[in-house]
């Protein structure tokens, strides 16, 4: 999913309804604008019982977590 254009707080309310969506065991990947966005993803994750797999950020900065 891409929210390279969202700020704060939207990027974890558009990441938790998507998520809602997703199958358990589903993997997303989301595209964020800002490496913050990444830690912010990371909290949530930990927060929900969601596991956050992993995190890139070049060339895009990117989040992957896994639905459980």
């Amino acid at each position: 999913m891409d929210l390279r254009e969202e700020e704060c707080p939207f990027t974890v309310l558009k990441l938790s309804k998507a998520v809602r969506a997703l199958a358990e065991g589903d993997v997303l990947e989301i595209m964020v604008g800002r490496e913050t966005a990444v830690d912010d993803i990371r909290v949530w994750c930990e927060g929900t019982g969601n596991e956050f797999l992993t995190s890139e950020v070049a060339p895009t900065i990117k989040a992957y977590l896994r639905k459980v």
